[in-house]
């Protein structure tokens, strides 16, 4: 892996936006399971994002369809099967995450915490497609593991049920990044997959008008701040990706 963003890419229901994705195979992809979860039937795409030099401006060689979806019952996970690619094109994918090299973070242990990761990935911004109708280059966005998270916290994304464990990272996940890669930015190992943000601080704003026939009338308006961004660890998930790609094939 010589640069991640050339795994990165994007699902798409019927050219709408969803959110990123990334590539682990020649025809698999991993994302957050909240991205398809509510597009049950309808034909979804992988956009994906690499290096188009031998490829007319307006190709849709970069253009995946999506033949099966899996979603792990538990976790905010899904797994991407792609249609098949022609042989001329098999080298243009060369560039994905290798699930046989998956950072294990340490097991959740403490000694992952400071770890330097970065994602790359998609945010909900328009157009998608710069002038020469190619796709946009992911974002870029680093920091470090801050600790591991139990999502039964009262703080912890909505996507994650109780008794898994999760990472808090020290940079947001922006809106449409969410099913992006984290990777350790040492040895560029796939090590966790975006799914959201924590919400730290909540403020609620109150006010009082009187009217006509001097009766108060109160409104309140809440604003939430986050700071921190969620990911899952995806080691104790590879064999079930695993499973999946072998009973599709």
């Amino acid at each position: 892996m010589t640069n991640p963003a050339q795994a990165v890419g994007h699902v798409a229901d019927d050219d709408a936006f969803l959110g990123s994705c990334f590539l682990v195979g020649q025809h698999v992809a991993l994302t957050a399971k909240h991205v398809v979860c509510d597009s049950a039937g309808s034909l979804l795409q992988v956009h994906a994002h690499f290096p188009q030099q031998t490829q007319p401006a307006d190709s849709d060689s970069n253009l995946r369809n999506i033949i099966k979806t899996a979603v792990h019952p538990v976790a905010d996970l899904a797994v991407l099967i792609l249609d098949p690619l022609s042989n001329e094109l098999e080298d243009e994918f060369s560039f994905l995450f290798d699930l046989d090299k998956v950072d294990s973070l340490k097991d959740g242990e403490s000694q992952s915490v400071g770890q330097t990761v970065g994602t790359y990935g998609f945010r909900f911004e328009h157009p998608m497609r710069n002038s020469n109708a190619q796709i946009q280059t992911p974002r870029f966005l680093g920091g470090y593991v801050q600790r591991h998270l139990e999502p039964c916290s009262e703080q912890a994304c909505k996507y994650h049920p109780p008794g898994l464990s999760q990472i808090e990272l020290s940079f947001l996940v922006p809106e449409g990044m969410s099913g992006g890669p984290v990777f350790t930015q040492r040895h560029r190992r796939l090590a966790a997959l975006c799914t959201g943000n924590q919400t730290t601080e909540r403020f609620v704003e109150r006010h009082t008008t009187i009217s006509e026939d001097d009766k108060p009338k109160i409104e309140e308006t809440t604003r939430s701040f986050v700071h921190y961004g969620l990911a899952l660890r995806l080691d104790p998930y590879v064999p079930w990706v695993k499973e999946q790609i072998a009973s599709a094939t």
